[in-house]
This record gives C-alpha cells, sequence and structure tokens, in this order.
C-alpha cells in the first residue's frame, strides 16, 4: 500500500469498513436490482461500489435498488447526498491515468476531481445553498504522509500536517464547519478528534488508540462523534462522544465499533455499528438505542457501515453488508430489520439517503 494511503487503511479498518472490501469473493455477473421487499415509503439512495468480472470496483450508487455506475476504472464511494430538486451528490475517489488515487465527486454521474495528488474523500454532505462540503485526506507535497482535510465545493483546507484523515463532515446554522476523524499522535498512537473551524479537539488520551468516525449535532448543539477504542485488553469496543465525554456501548471479549451516531426530536441517541454474537458465532449488524443494543440481521455475518436513517412514520433505515447463500459479501440495506439485498455479486455500502 502507499504511504500516503496508510491512515486510510487505519481508519477504515476501525470502522469495520475495509475489512468488509477483504473479505469480498470474486463473482462475474454484472449488478442487478436489489431482490429484497422494501416497505412502502420514500426514495432509498445508496452509495458503494460493485466488483466486475475482472475484479475491480466502480463507484456506484442504487436509487430504490436500480443500480447506477459512475464510472469505468476503479474507484470507490464513501459520501452521498440528495438535495431538494433531487440532485445526486456522490463522494469518494478514483485512480487516474497515472495510476493515482484521486479525490472526487459526483454529481448527477458528473465528476469533479479535487486534487490530482493521493487523496479521497471519506464524507460529503450539502446545504441549502447548494454548497457542497467534501472531507477526507490529501497527501503532502513530498508524499511522506496523508494530511485531513476538507474542500468547500473544491476549496481546500488542510487541517493538520500530521498523519490523519477526515471521516464526516457537518455545518451548523451559524456556519460552522464540524470534521470528524483521527490523527497519528507522536508516540504513534491513532487518536479520535474533530475540528470545529480547523481547530481540534482530541476525544481520547494519547495513550489509548481510538477513532472517530462520524459527526452529529443535535437541535441543542451538543456534539456527536461515533467511533471506537481499544481497551486494556487490546479489544476494539463500540462507543460514542458527547461533547467530548465518553460513552461505552461495548466492552465484552470480541470486536464491536460505531459508525453513525443520530439523535431524534425526544432526545434518543441511536449508534450504529457491529458487534459479535457470541451466541451464532459470527458478526451482527445492529444498533444501541441509548445503550441498549439491538440486533438488525443476524442470520447472515454481516455488518452496518455508516448510514442509519428514520422516515417520517419512524421506520429504520441501516446500510451495510451480507454474506449471502454462496459466501459471497453482498451491498444491502435493512428497513425495520428487512433484510433488501442490492447485488449479488461482491459490494459493498456506505451512505444512505431518504428522500
Amino acid at each position: 500500500m502507499k504511504s500516503g494511503l496508510k491512515v486510510l487503511q487505519t481508519v477504515l479498518m476501525a470502522a469495520g469498513v475495509l475489512s468488509a472490501v477483504l473479505l469480498m469473493t470474486g463473482c462475474s455477473n454484472a449488478p442487478g436490482s436489489g431482490s429484497g421487499s422494501p416497505v412502502s415509503g420514500p426514495d432509498v439512495y445508496v452509495g458503494g461500489s460493485y466488483q466486475n468480472g475482472t475484479g475491480n470496483f466502480y463507484a456506484c450508487y442504487w436509487k430504490n435498488g436500480v443500480v447506477t455506475t459512475l464510472t469505468n476504472v476503479i474507484s470507490d464511494v464513501w459520501g452521498l447526498a440528495v438535495d431538494g430538486a433531487g440532485n445526486v451528490y456522490v463522494g469518494g475517489g478514483y485512480y487516474n491515468n497515472s495510476g493515482i488515487r484521486c479525490a472526487c465527486y459526483w454529481k448527477n454521474g458528473a465528476v469533479t476531481t479535487l486534487t490530482n495528488v493521493i487523496s479521497d474523500v471519506w464524507g460529503l454532505s450539502i446545504d441549502g445553498a447548494g454548497n457542497v462540503y467534501t472531507c477526507g485526506i490529501c497527501s503532502n507535497i513530498s508524499k511522506t504522509c496523508s494530511n485531513a482535510c476538507y474542500w468547500i465545493n473544491g476549496n481546500i483546507t488542510i487541517l493538520t500536517n500530521i498523519n490523519s484523515g477526515a471521516t464526516s463532515i457537518v455545518k451548523d446554522g451559524s456556519g460552522n464547519i464540524y470534521v470528524s476523524g483521527s490523527y497519528i499522535s507522536s508516540g504513534g498512537l491513532t487518536c479520535a478528534s474533530y475540528w470545529k473551524n480547523g481547530f481540534i479537539s482530541t476525544l481520547d488520551s494519547t495513550d489509548t488508540t481510538s477513532y472517530g468516525n462520524s459527526i452529529f449535532l443535535d437541535g441543542s448543539g451538543n456534539i456527536f462523534v461515533g467511533g471506537v477504542y481499544v481497551n486494556s485488553s487490546g479489544v476494539n469496543c463500540a462507543c460514542y462522544w458527547e461533547n467530548g465525554n465518553l460513552t461505552t456501548l461495548d466492552n465484552t471479549d470480541m470486536y464491536s465499533w460505531v459508525t453513525p451516531v443520530l439523535v431524534d426530536s425526544s432526545g434518543n441517541i441511536y449508534a450504529a455499528g457491529a458487534f459479535y454474537n457470541n451466541s451464532l458465532g459470527t458478526q451482527c449488524a445492529g444498533y444501541w438505542l441509548n445503550g441498549v443494543k439491538k440486533t438488525i440481521c443476524s442470520v447472515y455475518f454481516s455488518k452496518v457501515t455508516c448510514s442509519l436513517a428514520f422516515d417520517s412514520s419512524g421506520n429504520i433505515y441501516a446500510c451495510g453488508q451480507y454474506n449471502n447463500a454462496s459466501g459471497t459479501t453482498c451491498a444491502c440495506y435493512w428497513n425495520n430489520g428487512n433484510l433488501v439485498p442490492l447485488t449479488n455479486v461482491s459490494s459493498y455500502t456506505c451512505p444512505l439517503v431518504l428522500k
């Protein structure tokens, strides 16, 4: 792996995302529409990537189970947003003709390349004025490390000059920019953090490895960061931070993690991710509601990646992967726990949006 992308591997393996890619098995089928039976409701947009017959992964998104391929070069997707007019924004990265991984986003399928150095987009959001906010990594000039950064309409802001990565980005009503992520300390440990208008707040002590995977602001301005930390036994533990205060959700002898955190209008806190089910002997997609563990899917090896959403009727949607009967890791989403497969080829999802 290129040195500029080492932090990419570290952060995404903590979130369980890269491990899903590494577990995928080859399949020569073309991607197809989902064969599940989703409950009627809003339009469901899911971003991700699928493997073609040559073994490469291509960036795409699904709308109500129908796939749109964004490019025919090696690429992936980590961010998705849909505006009120139905324009679809997808953030990710692709390899250019020189073999360099380039951060980019697509609007209705048209690509905007953000830089031509080693880089990637890990998070994307939009505002009501049509501004596009993306965050991720960008290698420095000497290509000795990758730096957490964000772009507003393509204009870059470097958040730090040390090895680091930015995983999600939001803007509040006053125009403040919040970015979650992680950085590698001088002692070599990865530390969960977030930035507000470029100023960093470290979320965990520098003697513990931790990762900040997502950021959410509630209506009262409280800051929630979902993630994972490594306990004294070396186990990855699901957690979130509220205004810098750690809440541990799972501290068992197996691994768990959190990617998205949401707070509803009643103040209920949802933290989605995955955990190991000892009785089933497998990894399960799930979430915690106010600290209580809820299993989404326990039939197959499965995981929630980075999205959880609610519709106006209170139905819960989550996206991720599952292993089908053939052992292939396939993109999917769940509606109130009901599995909706998106394709039967090796694939994964990351963002989910309801409209």
